[in-house]
């Protein structure tokens, strides 16, 4: 039970940094459909538990999914842009993601010594 709790801590405090990231990003490319942060600030958490909860079933394909699907629907529900040239930055925010992912990972095991599971 302790791993369960730390994994779900684990998977809290990344999903935490990696939508605020996600957040960051929107802001920057697209243009907020509502002005009060407060439901930015519901949203954000909604979105931080339920790709938690994802993350927590330990699934990668059924977590990468989810992602992807969770970028597209904040993006199409709370921000204007153009249907047809949202597909492409949500994509690219999410390669991007998978490369820092990728790179973290190595510079770990390099530094600990042990390989990546």
């Amino acid at each position: 039970m302790n791993i369960d709790i730390l994994n779900a801590i684990r998977y809290l405090i990344c999903n935490v940094v990696t939508n605020y990231i996600m957040f960051l990003f929107f802001k920057m490319v697209y243009k907020p459909k509502v002005d009060t942060k407060w439901v930015y600030s519901i949203l954000y958490i909604v979105v931080v538990v339920a790709r938690t909860i994802v993350a927590c079933i330990g699934i990668p394909p059924l977590n990468m999914i989810i992602s992807l699907v969770f970028i597209h629907l904040v993006s199409v529900m709370f921000y204007k842009f153009k249907f047809k040239e949202c597909f492409l930055p949500n994509l690219a925010f999410i390669f991007i993601g998978l490369f820092a992912d990728m790179v973290g990972k190595s510079f770990v095991s390099a530094f600990t010594g042990h390989t990546i599971e």
